[in-house]
């Protein structure tokens, strides 16, 4: 059943990002994008049902995001709602990879990423604010720093799992490669889309960002399979 399930992803993805590559063919692109959601989710449900707390908020943060994917698609702008969408789907996923039990000997290593991220973020949200005021999108700024705190707090969750080891480790990596692309999307789209615009930044986008969510997946099914 694999290979069913990653035949109708390599076709979904070709698909959608072939339509980007022609001119951004829409009609190709409302098909094509939220289908490789929904792929992913036939796939979790398939291989992780019965579902535990872990994999139940994985499903959940899917579905989220197959909404958020509607919604930015929508020929009037729904911005704000794609972003709400999105941001339950990262608070669906940091629920998921906290539910994981942690070692003591990641606690450490924990607290150095968290003092980077506090670094990172600092030098983000102004940079942000800046290109807010410029475009008139003020308004913007709140939503848009509470949806940086939260990717951050998500890369953080997942690449607190970075140290594990035996089965989990390669799961681990997943979850923190995942987690880094989801968090690069989002920063190519708020750039080109504020601050300013970035060659083929649609192309970007979709990759990092489907790449991310295959990564994620994968993690989770691996990890209990």
């Amino acid at each position: 059943m694999w290979l069913v399930f990653l035949i109708l992803l390599l076709i979904t993805v070709f698909l959608d990002w072939y339509a980007i590559s022609i001119n951004n063919k829409k009609i190709i692109i409302y098909f094509a994008k939220p289908a490789i959601i929904v792929v992913l989710i036939s796939a979790s449900l398939y291989y992780l049902w019965p579902l535990n707390n872990q994999t139940l908020f994985l499903i959940i943060g899917l579905f989220f995001s197959l909404i958020g994917d509607i919604l930015l698609m929508l020929p009037k702008d729904q911005f704000l709602g794609g972003l709400a969408s999105f941001l339950f789907a990262q608070i669906s996923y940091i629920i998921a990879l906290q539910l994981f039990p942690i070692n003591t000997n990641e606690y450490i290593p924990t607290a150095i990423l968290i003092l980077i991220l506090i670094l990172v973020v600092g030098q983000i949200i102004p940079l942000f604010r800046e290109g807010l005021k410029r475009a008139d999108k003020q308004k913007l700024t709140l939503p848009i720093s509470l949806y940086i705190i939260a990717s951050s707090i998500f890369v953080l969750a997942a690449l607190s799992h970075f140290y594990k080891s035996g089965n989990q480790a390669f799961s681990a990596y997943l979850f923190s490669s995942g987690a880094l692309l989801f968090l690069i999307s989002d920063l190519i789209l708020g750039w080109n889309r504020f601050i300013e615009k970035i060659p083929n930044a649609k192309m970007r986008i979709h990759v990092t960002y489907h790449l991310a969510q295959i990564l994620l997946t994968v993690g989770f099914i691996f990890n209990f399979v």
